[in-house]
């Protein structure tokens, strides 16, 4: 009900230029066998937004799913913005997200899984925050998880509006975050 129609989606493209501070968005992926219909997906949801100031930084963890390191290497080929990693091993989540952070020189560091679908207009609204709330560090928001037929959203988290450290203890709000380049780099 709340996603922005076509003719928003326009106007958010060209309201990217007119924004006072454009940061490059560095999205930051680990990638270990997933299928590749389903990688594919996830790489055109990122080349769907609506602001242009991003680079998508993956790092392949050795994978050996007949079709991942072309589907990597044919998107990459298509947009410069997309930056691969062939790595010779898996190192795991960490390991592989740690190689893609390597790869990022944006202003702010999102994550996003493999298998992940972002919204259109992601981007354009985190940048939206970012322009209204100089200095933010951190932004978080809600999501949910979507039927393979891509139909049916179901499971939502939804997060709360006001920063809540006892939530955090108990529940990683975090995990699908955009943070500043240089918390990340202060922090590791």
């Amino acid at each position: 009900d709340h996603e922005p129609k076509k003719e928003q989606l326009k106007r958010q493209r060209s309201a990217s230029e007119e924004l006072p501070f454009k940061p490059t968005i560095s999205i930051i992926t680990p990638v270990f066998n997933p299928a590749p219909e389903v990688l594919s997906e996830t790489i055109k949801s990122v080349l769907a937004q609506t602001y242009p100031y991003w680079e998508f930084c993956l790092a392949d963890g050795a994978s050996t799913e007949e079709g991942v390191a072309a589907t990597l290497d044919e998107f990459s080929q298509s947009d410069p913005r997309i930056l691969v990693e062939h790595l010779p091993d898996n190192l795991g989540i960490s390991g592989n997200s740690n190689a893609a952070l390597r790869l990022a020189s944006g202003d702010y560091i999102a994550l996003m899984d493999h298998d992940d679908l972002i919204a259109p207009d992601m981007l354009y609204e985190v940048v939206r925050v970012i322009n209204q709330n100089p200095g933010v560090e951190i932004i978080y928001f809600d999501e949910d998880k979507i039927s393979a037929d891509g139909r049916t959203r179901l499971d939502p988290i939804f997060k709360p509006s006001a920063w809540s450290p006892d939530l955090l203890l108990s529940t990683n709000y975090l995990m699908h975050s955009v943070i500043s380049h240089s918390l990340v780099d202060e922090y590791g």
